[in-house]
């Protein structure tokens, strides 16, 4: 430091705003990119049931994935990570500790979502009963603003006092 309080010139280089960064590439296995595409696919089939409530977050848990893979990639290759291709081991370590982070996420929204999804059940079970104990998924969507994966997420929940009855190209709610 100066006298005045100021950063010398050489410091410079080791002060994290001041360094002109240089961003590369890192590049992956088949292998690695195709463990990463099916750990994103089991999350859409999921998301589409019983994480619908909290999509939007479990949306982002791959995505999550890829970055911490990156960053234990750095860490074990350093300054020459971008010459290396991130490895299986890596990826796998960052989809645990993910799956880790997702349950914790989980665990904390648990309170609230299940009161919310209770909630939401007795809703939709007295307004199928209230119209004759049967609505089709359109009539729920279009009056109500139940989507689909919705729809099944609840009755799902139900406990047995409603159940999905396939129609030729949707399905009707009906209350038991």
């Amino acid at each position: 430091m100066r006298p005045g309080g100021g950063e010398d010139e050489e410091d410079a280089e080791n002060i994290p705003w001041k360094v002109n960064w240089v961003f590369k590439p890192v590049g992956t296995t088949p292998e690695v990119g195709q463990v990463m595409v099916n750990h994103y696919n089991a999350l859409v089939k999921r998301r589409n049931s019983e994480l619908q409530d909290i999509q939007q977050f479990a949306a982002r848990w791959t995505e999550n994935a890829w970055r911490l893979a990156l960053v234990f990639h750095a860490v074990k290759n350093g300054r020459g990570a971008w010459q290396e291709y991130i490895e299986l081991e890596t990826c796998e370590a960052a989809l645990q500790v993910m799956e880790w982070f997702a349950n914790a996420q989980m665990d904390l929204l648990s309170r609230g979502r299940d009161e919310k999804l209770d909630a939401e059940v007795d809703k939709l079970y007295e307004i199928v009963r209230e119209k004759g104990g049967r609505l089709t998924a359109g009539v729920l969507k279009n009056n109500h603003y139940f989507e689909a994966a919705e729809l099944k997420q609840l009755v799902e929940r139900s406990k047995g006092r409603l159940r999905i009855e396939q129609l030729r190209k949707s399905f009707a709610v009906v209350a038991v």
